[in-house]
């Protein structure tokens, strides 16, 4: 299942991290998620992958 959106994942977090298997973030939301990426990476849950601030969506 795929979750979009910041409300969607965190809430996804907060149930379910162990879910988890890949995130795409952009560099501000990096920065509001850090707990996320540190849980995923203690862990080694997922690949993280990055998109650049003025990528076109």
């Amino acid at each position: 299942m795929k979750v979009y959106g910041e409300n969607a994942c965190l809430a996804l977090f907060e149930k379910r991290p162990e879910s988890i298997i890949r995130v795409w973030a952009t560099v501000q939301m990096s920065h509001k998620i850090g707990e996320i990426f540190s849980y995923l990476a203690t862990n080694k849950k997922c690949i993280m992958w990055w998109i650049m601030t003025n990528y076109p969506l």
